[in-house]
């Protein structure tokens, strides 16, 4: 029999893990949004899971819930032993936000957006809570509400990079670019080496038609992180639309190594190919894609363009 206190320790070690697996999770969108939350403070030492409800990378960007089926044992545990601490000391701002970010973890988006408000009433300099609020107000598409608790964050820390990083990915979206600029540029002033900064710079400097500099910004991401797919993505993205269509086929099958089962790259990678005059490579790009059964309602609509794709080429679906 495994003591009652080792099999506390080894639930919030599993949570804890699982948050910092989800690192690169993106985290994840049909808003594709590089928006991160963050572990409490027992686990605050690793890297900040980051998490993308906004953008136009749903693949990367939405941080789906762990499956309860898979996930609720430990999560449920965490959840009611928190909850029985709260009863204990129900001041303990700390130990609330541990509650949430479980919460939030299960999918119990209401309760966690309820308790982490309760966070910020018992500790109003809690940045890491208005920063997981933002998330989830911007995974919910409420994203004035979103940019207004990034604000409230940078407000009570400036020099805090992911809300930073949040605030200017939700200003993308929404349109306002010269705003999601400004956050980009203040975050590379901050940590030049910033590689979802140096994504969303890029990004924006797309939107305004810049696309020499957007490609220069996501080599620059991949200078820092060469494993990274997102700048590999979106450095085909770039090249493709300032008509280096060969240049883009070969960042497309780089992006394709590093994320092989990723839809969203295999998509594109086939429109690169064919634009190349690569038809017959095209197709056998979509077919492997529809190989592979969807796993959420992002990759069912990607699977559905696919579709389309090999109609209008005249390959069925």
């Amino acid at each position: 029999m495994v003591p009652e206190r080792r099999l506390r320790r080894l639930s919030w070690a599993v949570l804890t893990a699982s948050m910092v697996m989800s690192a690169v999770l993106l985290t994840v969108s049909l808003l594709a949004l590089a928006v991160s939350s963050v572990p409490p403070a027992s686990a605050r030492e690793a890297p900040a899971r980051a998490r993308m409800p906004i953008g136009d990378d749903p693949r990367v960007v939405r941080a789906r819930p762990l499956p309860v089926e898979n996930a609720a044992p430990d999560l449920n545990r965490i959840i009611e032993e928190t909850q029985e601490e709260l009863t204990r000391r129900p001041g303990d701002a700390e130990v609330r936000f541990r509650l949430a970010f479980a919460l939030e973890q299960r999918g119990d988006i209401d309760r966690a957006i309820q308790e982490y408000l309760n966070v910020i009433q018992l500790a109003p300099g809690h940045v890491w809570a208005r920063n997981n609020l933002g998330v989830l107000y911007a995974k919910r598409g409420q994203y004035d509400e979103a940019i207004g608790k990034f604000g409230e964050a940078l407000f009570r820390d400036p020099q805090h990079q992911t809300a930073r990083l949040n605030s200017g990915l939700v200003f993308l979206k929404v349109g306002d670019t010269e705003a999601a600029l400004r956050q980009f540029r203040t975050l590379l002033t901050i940590n030049p080496k910033h590689v979802e900064g140096l994504i969303g710079l890029g990004k924006a400097f797309m939107e305004q038609g810049e696309f020499d500099q957007a490609a220069s910004q996501f080599r620059e991401a991949l200078a820092v992180d060469p494993q990274s797919s997102r700048a590999q993505r979106f450095l085909g993205k770039a090249l493709l639309k300032k008509g280096d269509i060969a240049g883009a086929v070969s960042a497309y099958q780089r992006a394709a190594q590093l994320r092989p089962h990723d839809p969203y790259v295999r998509y594109e990678l086939a429109q690169a190919l064919d634009a190349d005059g690569n038809r017959a490579e095209a197709v056998s790009e979509l077919r492997r894609l529809l190989e592979r059964p969807p796993n959420d309602a992002e990759g069912d609509a990607v699977r559905g363009l696919a579709e389309a794709s090999l109609r209008r080429w005249g390959a069925g679906p």
